[in-house]
């Protein structure tokens, strides 16, 4: 398959997202809206053209790259969304994710029923030219490393309001070769800029001849100065 194919397997129900559950507990079923799946489906339809040519953001790395994704879209009563959080993902290209969060949020989907806000979960699954097999790695020797590194990481500010997760891909040569992150709240996009500029420039005594490694590694949570909280003020305006 070419590289640039994005496949999809069928949304959950819409109306069965966590945002209409969570008003249930409290007894507020009429509190969010509601969508039928198929009305979703034909927005995003309609920017597939668009979703498919985020992949090729991955440049060199689309070898490697992919893995799926699992968005989450949070939308107002009109329909417009509110925020998209990449909740889950086995993708790990930033530049693809950011590409993706742009296209999501100039969609618009009919207001949902009851004209309330919700949110709803949509999967995509990118497939790399396989040119560089991956082989998914959890193990000691990336825990050490990333131990020397991750405190560096904490200079960047919050990411995320929750925890959040970077997932990233080890090329043979030891290099990091593509970034991506996850986390189920919004992601500050001056902080994860920082991040993913940090990450890749590590180098991994883990390799694998032939055959790229993708692994994970948690955010630390910073401690924030002043003076940090100032600079990170002044990429934000910037």
């Amino acid at each position: 398959m070419s590289a640039d194919k994005v496949y999809r397997k069928h949304p959950k129900k819409v109306d069965d997202f966590d945002s209409s559950a969570g008003a249930k507990a409290m007894g507020l079923q009429n509190e969010v809206g509601v969508y039928d799946s198929s009305d979703v489906e034909q927005v995003i339809n309609e920017q597939f053209a668009e979703i498919r040519g985020c992949y090729n953001k991955a440049g060199h790395a689309r070898r490697y790259v992919g893995g799926k994704l699992l968005i989450r879209f949070e939308v107002d009563g009109t329909g417009k969304p509110t925020d998209v959080l990449m909740i889950e993902n086995a993708l790990g290209n930033y530049e693809v994710e950011r590409c993706l969060f742009r296209v999501a949020m100039d969609m618009r989907f009919p207001p949902p029923i009851g004209n309330k806000a919700t949110s709803f979960e949509y999967p995509l699954e990118f497939k790399s030219t396989r040119e560089l097999p991956v082989l998914d790695l959890d193990s000691p020797k990336i825990d050490r490393d990333v131990t020397g590194y991750r405190n560096g990481l904490s200079s960047c500010g919050k990411v995320s309001e929750e925890a959040a997760q970077a997932v990233f891909y080890i090329e043979p040569s030891g290099r990091v070769g593509s970034v991506g992150l996850q986390s189920h709240a919004h992601v500050d996009g001056a902080a994860a800029n920082c991040v993913v500029a940090q990450i890749m420039k590590w180098r991994m005594s883990a390799t694998l001849p032939g055959r790229a490694l993708r692994c994970h590694a948690k955010l630390p949570s910073p401690l924030i100065t002043a003076s940090m909280t100032a600079e990170l003020r002044k990429r934000r305006a910037r």
